[in-house]
This record gives C-alpha cells, sequence and structure tokens, in this order.
C-alpha cells in the first residue's frame, strides 16, 4: 500500500548468533543480530504505471520479501549443522522458558508504554499484530491437519 507518498514493502526478520558458546534458535540474548530490508518507489510513479504493471511491481515486492524471508533460513540450517558438528551446544528454550523470560521482561514493556509517546497506543498495535498473525497462522495450521 501507499504510506506517506511512497509504495512500501519491508520484512523484518531475526538472526540468531552464538552467545557464550550456545547458538540460541527462540531465544534473546545480548548479542542478538537483526536483518532488515525495505524496498520502495515513488507511490506517484506507482501510481501512474497501467495497472498490469502495478500488478507486476506489487508481485515482485512479494517475491523479494519471501525471497528475503527464505534466504537466512536456508543458511541456518547448514550454519546450525556445522556449529553442533564442531561441538557446539544448540538449545532451543522451553515454552515454559519463553514465558518466563516475557514475563521478566513485562517491566520493560511498562517503561516502553510510560516513557515513550505514544508508546502504549504503539505497543497494543503492535502486540494485536501478533496475536492476529499468530490466529492465522494456527487456523491455517488446523486446516492443514484435518
Amino acid at each position: 500500500g501507499a504510506h506517506q507518498g511512497e509504495y512500501f514493502a519491508g520484512i523484518y526478520s531475526k538472526v540468531e548468533i552464538m552467545k557464550n558458546g550456545k547458538l540460541g534458535a527462540g531465544g534473546i540474548g545480548k548479542r542478538d543480530a537483526y536483518m532488515g530490508a525495505l524496498w520502495w518507489m515513488s507511490n506517484d510513479k506507482f501510481m501512474a504505471m497501467p495497472e498490469n504493471l502495478r500488478t507486476v511491481v506489487v508481485d515482485g515486492f512479494a517475491e523479494l520479501q519471501q525471497a528475503t524471508f527464505a534466504s537466512p533460513k536456508r543458511k541456518s540450517i547448514q550454519a546450525y549443522a556445522d556449529f553442533v558438528a564442531g561441538g557446539g551446544d544448540l538449545y532451543v528454550p522451553s515454552p515454559s522458558e519463553k514465558a518466563a523470560f516475557k514475563n521478566a521482561a513485562a517491566p520493560v514493556y511498562d517503561w516502553f508504554k510510560a516513557n515513550v509517546d505514544g508508546g502504549e497506543k504503539i505497543f497494543n498495535a503492535l502486540t494485536d499484530a501478533v496475536a492476529a498473525a499468530e490466529g492465522d497462522i494456527n487456523a491455517g495450521r488446523a486446516k492443514d491437519i484435518q
């Protein structure tokens, strides 16, 4: 869609890296790295294109997004295997450990909501979006296993 005069598509994904001899898959540590990718073009230029070319651009952005999401995942599979083969210890937090971390992080969320301009609105929009995405994923999974 259009955002402040720009046609925009983007992604954000988390890439785990080594911490204290362990590679945390799905955990959060002080040395985590984050990767983002953004693509944009002038909305005026986009809207000036014939509809069939706008379709090509939209489809292209969707393909870029999928390729960018997939690339680190494909590379990480071999990286995890190499890490373990080299004597590394791959650690994936349990659901209860993830819940404990979420509870321990609550003061950070409270600080954000209280101290960042619009923080509560931003936080609620983010958590609502996550809940909606999880609902979509769970519904798709339930449909696939029926």
